[in-house]
């Protein structure tokens, strides 16, 4: 099945107003209504991009199927019709909040928050957010995320955001 960007994913895409990680936000570039839902997996493997991420932005609205109806994202067209759910299953449960993927989502949205709010001061660092790939990437920032905000809003404020990063960033 061929996956193209709605005009919401677009939007994204081009004013960053839903923060994406890198892997969410590579899936969606490649999105284009050219390649297959496979093919744009196999892209991405090396970044660990799985069915469940582009089920994600199945979800969020972002993509949509072309030329008729969605099938299980990863799975050959003949396999389709018996993977599809029926209209009565529950939705596929998603991990607990302290799973490391899950953390690394909310570490890299708050990042990204920070980083933006710094404006030019902070685009070297943002650039560093953005290729952050896992939760290990994102807590070799934090030293830097921490002195940017404790320069940008002061040593009360500034302390605050990093510990509230931190914390998200530890588990805690």
């Amino acid at each position: 099945m061929k996956y193209t960007k709605t005009s919401q994913g677009a939007e994204v895409i081009k004013s960053r107003s839903m923060p994406l990680g890198p892997r969410l936000r590579t899936l969606l570039l490649l999105c284009d209504g050219q390649r297959s839902d496979t093919e744009v997996l196999a892209t991405t493997q090396g970044m660990g991009a799985s069915a469940a991420d582009m089920q994600e932005l199945l979800a969020l609205g972002l993509i949509e199927a072309v030329g008729g109806t969605p099938r299980s994202i990863g799975t050959p067209a003949a396999a389709s019709s018996t993977s599809r759910p029926a209209a009565g299953d529950p939705a596929p449960v998603t991990p607990a909040a302290g799973v490391p993927a899950d953390r690394y989502q909310l570490a890299y949205r708050m990042a990204t928050q920070f980083t933006s709010e710094l404006g030019l001061r902070g685009f070297r660092l943002q650039l560093a957010v953005e290729s952050a790939m896992n939760l290990k990437d994102l807590q070799d920032l934090a030293p830097r995320i921490k002195d940017a905000l404790i320069a940008a809003h002061g040593p009360i404020k500034g302390a605050d955001k990093a510990h509230e990063f931190e914390q998200v960033l530890s588990g805690g």
